[in-house]
């Protein structure tokens, strides 16, 4: 049985988005980069004609799934070279084709990751069942996530909305987000029929009345809080 929200009072990009072009249609690229890294791991071109995982049908949470799929299949042990390996026309790869050469070239991807990694990303990418979907796999995640995608159940601790609150409320919810902030927890076990991994789910709200959350699964092991003092330059 999946646990409840529970409530207590008390985060660089393995995934960005490359603006190549001023256009609508095709024009972006998602990267997935390792940290300290140049060369990127995995991408998708940004267009509407590839297909969309069920039930994620918002552009930034499918192009998630997508790259985590991309990325299951480089951890090692997950899947065999026979189902991962894919083939490539040569004609597509500019190799001049004879009666003497095979028509196509086939590539496997190397293994490089012995565990699921933790990824990055901004709010774009955000949701509650991008987290549930990473979880599952054992992935871990953390996302700044948009005031329209907080968990419906935690919703009325987390966020306050601007447009309500006036004089003394307002400072002090300005205030609160650096005094305060709230992180919300969710256990959910592993189901042994499905093979889907026991995970825990995170959500930390700094009170405010903007966009100020951050949500994750499998990522904070422990959380307290910190000050330190700003200078110039930093």
């Amino acid at each position: 049985e999946v646990q409840e929200w529970k409530v207590h009072l008390m985060i660089k990009l393995f995934l960005t988005k490359c603006l190549l072009l001023p256009y609508d249609a095709g024009g972006q690229t998602v990267l997935i980069y390792d940290h300290s890294r140049r060369y990127p791991r995995a991408y998708v071109h940004r267009h509407k004609r590839r297909e969309r995982e069920p039930g994620f049908n918002a552009e930034g949470p499918s192009e998630m799934v997508y790259l985590l799929n991309k990325v299951d299949d480089l951890i090692v042990g997950r899947r065999t070279d026979a189902e991962t390996s894919f083939t490539v026309s040569n004609v597509q790869l500019g190799i001049p084709v004879t009666d003497s050469t095979n028509g196509s070239t086939t590539f496997t991807p190397k293994k490089i990751y012995p565990i699921p990694p933790h990824g990055t990303a901004d709010n774009h990418f955000s949701g509650e069942h991008v987290l549930d979907y990473a979880g599952k796999k054992g992935f871990g995640l953390t996302l700044t996530t948009r005031r329209d995608r907080i968990p419906a159940r935690i919703k009325q601790f987390c966020h306050h909305l601007k447009e309500q609150m006036k004089g003394l409320a307002l400072r002090r919810a300005k205030v609160m987000k650096y005094e305060q902030p709230i992180v919300a927890t969710k256990e959910v076990e592993a189901d042994l029929e499905t093979g889907d991994k026991a995970y825990v789910k995170t959500h930390v709200s700094f009170q405010s009345t903007g966009c100020t959350n951050i949500s994750g699964v499998n990522n904070l092991p422990s959380v307290s809080m910190y000050v330190t003092q700003k200078s110039r330059g930093r």
